[in-house]
């Protein structure tokens, strides 16, 4: 899915919260009217087009939603209006790449085996890796999207998830001492 897709879905699953919320209705209780196609108490939240077409278009309701989240996914989204066709190389072949996610997850599965290249549709390069860690990018706006979504998909490749994990695990225990009587 890409950046606005995934925008519009969560912006919609907080909106109808929000909207139970100032009724006082229970969001299980009216997603089950909903789900089959009738009012709650006289009244219903904003189907998906209507909900894309009105609250999802008034930026300050959307801040209210998601916080600072929606300032960094119109980032992304505009990063992927700007680039919308990648194409990513690898031993394997070439690969169409339509969305930040869609290169993060082809430079973590072939990255693996090898260095990869991305370049734009007109063949002008755009990044390559050193497996699957960037190695040069065109665009640095790109890049610090780009990273938010690939730096933890590499930390469970190379397990340093693990370490921050067993890092948290050890703070405010007292150090072991080495040795000693």
């Amino acid at each position: 899915m890409d950046a606005y897709g995934e925008l519009l879905e969560k912006a919609y699953g907080l909106y109808k919260k929000d909207w139970c919320d100032a009724r006082g209705y229970a969001p299980d209780l009216v997603a089950e009217a909903d789900s089959r196609d009738e009012e709650y108490n006289g009244e219903m939240y904003a189907g998906m087009g209507e909900f894309e077409d009105c609250e999802f278009t008034d930026e300050d309701y959307m801040r209210s939603l998601l916080g600072e989240e929606y300032d960094d996914s119109i980032r992304k989204i505009k990063m992927e209006q700007s680039y919308p066709l990648l194409i990513g190389h690898s031993a394997k072949g070439s690969e169409h790449l339509r969305s930040i996610q869609e290169v993060a997850d082809f430079i973590c599965q072939h990255g693996q085996y090898g260095d990869l290249t991305v370049t734009q549709e007109d063949g002008t390069p755009f990044l390559n890796t050193f497996g699957i860690y960037i190695d040069r990018i065109a665009d640095m706006d790109y890049r610090e999207v780009l990273l938010r979504t690939l730096i933890p998909m590499q930390m469970e490749l190379d397990g340093t998830n693990a370490i921050d994990e067993l890092d948290g695990d050890m703070e405010g225990q007292p150090a072991q001492q080495m040795g000693g009587m």
